[in-house]
């Protein structure tokens, strides 16, 4: 599990690093039968830029995940949505 937990915090600290509001992006890490999640909730104008012009932020943000997970043997997923 703390493995899971150092992950997530990476890609949230990247998706900080991508956007104009960072404080306001938030990180929830839940867990499913399918596997981990990290919802990544931002600021409506910051979706955007995580996202990115077709959604090329985003599937390089999901391409690194399962990097990350390899050696750990770990399965999570990312999805991005917006702050209520």
């Amino acid at each position: 599990m703390e493995k899971v937990q150092d992950i997530a915090q990476a890609v949230i600290s990247i998706a900080r690093l991508m956007v104009d509001h960072p404080a306001e992006v938030v990180g929830v890490l839940t867990e499913t039968s399918m596997g981990s999640v990290i919802q990544l909730r931002a600021r409506r104008s910051d979706v955007g830029k995580l996202i990115g012009k077709g959604g090329r932020t985003a599937k390089t943000l999901r391409f690194l995940l399962p990097a990350m997970c390899a050696t750990a043997g770990l399965q999570i997923t990312l999805d991005i949505a917006q702050r209520e």
